[in-house]
């Protein structure tokens, strides 16, 4: 794996994943409906995240 990309990569998804999970918190009990496609957005980037490896896993990758 190229050090750069894995980095940016587990960078990105934590940035991202944060700023969905704020909108779902922001958006309360109507975040979880399907209607707003909030749900929509944290679920895909969780399993997505969970595919590339978790951040402990990324962590490793990076680390050497």
């Amino acid at each position: 794996m190229d050090f750069a990309s894995t980095e940016e990569q587990k960078e990105i998804f934590g940035i991202v994943f944060e700023f969905a999970n704020d909108a779902l918190q922001l958006h309360g009990g109507c975040g979880y409906l399907a209607d707003y496609g909030v749900e929509k957005l944290v679920r895909d980037l969780r399993v997505h995240q969970i595919l590339e490896g978790s951040n402990e896993i990324m962590h490793l990758c990076v680390s050497r």
